[in-house]
């Protein structure tokens, strides 16, 4: 096992909690032109709605990359009583909403040029009627009502589509309508998988095809947009399966079972004795999605982090090794090279520089904790 480097930091931890119901991703592109559509090199930080190539956003303050140098942001629209809250940003626009009340809202949009957010220049994209749920995809704003019906507004041609959730995924009249909601798991520019009480579905934007994916069982599940694939662990699982895997490009679902995955993690342990291993969480860092197991043995339980590499899986042996050593610590979050753990205190490792430390309140992996928290859904 390899060793970490380890550096002690007194501090104290502020924790931000915001609650938002709205998930968005896509990025890249430097320049303004309102009528270019994004390219589809914008992709680059899509599992991010909270950063583009210049910086980490929330709805005060904006980051460098690195968590460093803090720049208030006043972005509230001081004609309106109402609060605004960040939804998302790309490298060519930041977005927020005005929630006016229990029905209706407004999104809005600020330019970004040169990497800086032109706040004099914000502007009112669209009027929402808060009856369903919305997200910013690429150049459109997609919204799927609590009528189901998926209503897309291309807000560079100014023109709207609207066609019905498929009835395998619909709400029934059973369904109290203020339980008919509808989460993004993942995007891209021109795609969207939604999750609703019925199972997922994959939007695709610019065919306007819906491709059901199934699954109408709790549990736990994550997308990737830079690979295009959905995984899915059902709280009921099969026996011997540990996940199912969708190809969103192929539409096809497979299972990885604990066969995929116990040679890698026998030979990390050097255990023969493994009983059972289930899938605690998943993680997505980019695009590379990570896989947390519980692994139990005759006289122990471990926690493990593995991931895919050639399409076969490794375990992370720098991750593994932290939950194994470190006693009463929670893997909870990861940006680009920092992944972060909770305990007594707040943890930081940095992949780049095999380094693990304690982070004081007011060190750059706080502040990146800090936007993790706020831009986490």
């Amino acid at each position: 096992m390899s060793k970490i480097k380890k550096i002690g930091l007194a501090g104290v931890v502020l924790a931000i909690v915001f609650v938002v119901a709205f998930i968005c991703f896509n990025r890249k592109e430097k320049k303004i032109d309102r009528k270019q559509d994004l390219p589809a090199s914008t992709e680059t930080i899509s599992e991010y709605s909270f950063a583009n190539s210049y910086h980490l956003y929330t709805m005060d303050c904006q980051y460098n990359l690195d968590g460093g140098q803090v720049k208030a942001l006043n972005i509230s629209n001081t004609d309106s009583p109402y609060d605004m809250m960040f939804l998302c940003v790309n490298d060519m626009w930041y977005y927020c909403y005005e929630k006016q009340d229990e029905i209706t809202g407004k999104l809005w949009r600020i330019p970004i040029q040169s990497g800086e957010l032109r706040q004099e220049k914000k502007e009112a994209v669209i009027d929402t009627e808060q009856n369903g749920s919305f997200t910013v995809a690429g150049n459109n704003y997609v919204e799927v009502t609590k009528g189901n019906r998926i209503r897309v507004y291309d807000m560079v041609r100014k023109k709207y589509s609207d066609y019905k959730v498929p009835k395998e995924m619909a709400y029934t009249k059973k369904t109290e309508w203020e339980n008919r909601t509808w989460d993004v798991l993942a995007q891209g520019n021109d795609w969207i998988v939604w999750e609703g009480e019925n199972g997922f579905f994959a939007q695709d934007i610019a065919k306007e095809k819906i491709t059901i994916l199934g699954e109408d069982a709790s549990g736990l599940a994550i997308a990737s947009a830079g690979q295009r694939k959905m995984y899915f662990a059902p709280d009921k699982r099969e026996k011997g399966v540990l996940c199912y895997q969708y190809d969103l490009i192929e539409n096809r679902k497979e299972k990885i079972v604990d066969e995929d995955v116990r040679g890698c993690i026998t030979n990390y342990l050097k255990k023969k004795d493994i009983r059972d291993i289930v899938l605690e969480k998943f993680l997505n860092n980019g695009s590379e999605v990570f896989f947390e197991v519980k692994v139990v043995t005759n006289r122990e339980k471990f926690n493990m982090v593995l991931k895919k590499e050639n399409n076969k899986f490794v375990v992370d042996t720098q991750l593994s090794d932290i939950l194994q050593t470190e006693k009463n610590i929670e893997l909870v979050d990861c940006f680009q090279s920092k992944w972060f753990f909770e305990g007594e205190q707040i943890y930081c490792y940095d992949s780049k520089n095999n380094e693990y430390k304690e982070i004081s309140d007011n060190s750059k992996e706080m502040n990146i904790y800090r936007v993790l928290e706020e831009g986490s859904w």
